[in-house]
């Protein structure tokens, strides 16, 4: 019995120490520093949007090293212009691009965001993985089970929009 599950226990064991490594390198090289490092460069594959206006957070997208990664990033005031990296998540697939539309029905006024397949043809559908915003650490939560992308009336581009804390209060009743 050993022998046969000896194996599986040193290939799981392989696989997953160098996705955490890879998950504490990221937090280790983000979380704390300066939103203005320069991979964060706005180029191809950024983009954003305030998550509230009164904490002066904003959910910031970047592809670095052919990475997809989302920031929490809190400026001090107005005028700051690189703000302080809070957390830092990355999608599993790394051709999935960050949707900021998604509801959890177990808790559907809450600010959720996940990832969405390139390229798939449906305004709607389960979210690869998603993660709840918990607005007073400022930190992303990792959510088990299904969570919806309802690609409806998304906010538009971070300086144009209501804050997404807004917007998902004000979501209609049957996306709840």
């Amino acid at each position: 019995m050993l022998k046969s599950v000896l194996p599986v226990i040193l290939f799981l064991t392989a696989i997953g120490i160098p996705s955490c490594a890879y998950a504490q390198d990221l937090r280790g090289q983000y979380v704390g520093t300066s939103g203005c490092k320069p991979e964060l460069r706005r180029g191809p594959g950024t983009y954003g949007i305030r998550l509230d206006s009164r904490l002066k957070a904003y959910l910031k997208a970047y592809s670095v090293d052919d990475h997809n990664i989302l920031l929490i990033v809190r400026y001090s005031d107005d005028k700051d212009q690189c703000g302080i990296v809070r957390d830092v998540v990355w999608p599993t697939d790394t051709s999935a691009g960050f949707v900021w539309d998604c509801t959890d029905p177990r808790a559907p006024h809450d600010v959720v965001v996940g990832t969405w397949p390139a390229g798939y043809p449906s305004p709607y559908g389960p979210a690869i993985v998603a993660w709840r915003v918990n607005l007073r650490e400022l930190k992303f939560v990792s959510i088990p089970g299904t969570v919806a992308v309802l690609c409806t009336s998304e906010p538009g581009p971070e300086d144009e929009s209501p804050d997404l804390v807004d917007f998902a209060k004000k979501r209609p009743a049957k996306f709840r």
